[in-house]
C-alpha cells in the first residue's frame, strides 16, 4: 500500500541520517532558505529547533507526506497519458519486459 510505503521511506530516511543532513544544511543556509518549507524538511527543522518532539515530528511528518502524496495522485489522475507504474515487482522478469515491449 502506498501510505506504508512511504512510511518505510520516512524511517529509512531516519535511519540513514536524515537529521544529522538536516544539521549539517542549516549550518549552511538560512532557516528561510525554501528547501527548509518542504515536507518532512519542515517537520524535522521544528525537531531540531525544539519546537517537536521526535514522536510529534515523525507524526507531523507522516501526515503531510500523505496530503501531499494524495495531492500528487490527485494531479496525476487528472493528466491525459499518465501511465501508473507498477511495483517494482511486476516489473521484474517477463512480465515487466512485456508491459514494457506494449507501451513501446
Amino acid at each position: 500500500d502506498h501510505d506504508e510505503r512511504l512510511d518505510a521511506r520516512r524511517e529509512q530516511m531516519l535511519n540513514a541520517g536524515w537529521r544529522a543532513e538536516t544539521e549539517a544544511l542549516l549550518a549552511k543556509w538560512p532557516r528561510s532558505a525554501r528547501p527548509f518549507g518542504s515536507v518532512g524538511y519542515a517537520q524535522m527543522v521544528r525537531f531540531i529547533d525544539g519546537q517537536l518532539s521526535e514522536d510529534e515530528m515523525r507524526a507531523t511528518a507522516r501526515k503531510a507526506t500523505r496530503v501531499y502524496g494524495r495531492r500528487q495522485r490527485t494531479w496525476f489522475g487528472s493528466e491525459p497519458g499518465v501511465d501508473w507504474r507498477p511495483t517494482r515487482g511486476e516489473l521484474v522478469g517477463d512480465p515487466g519486459l512485456a508491459r514494457i515491449e506494449a507501451w513501446r
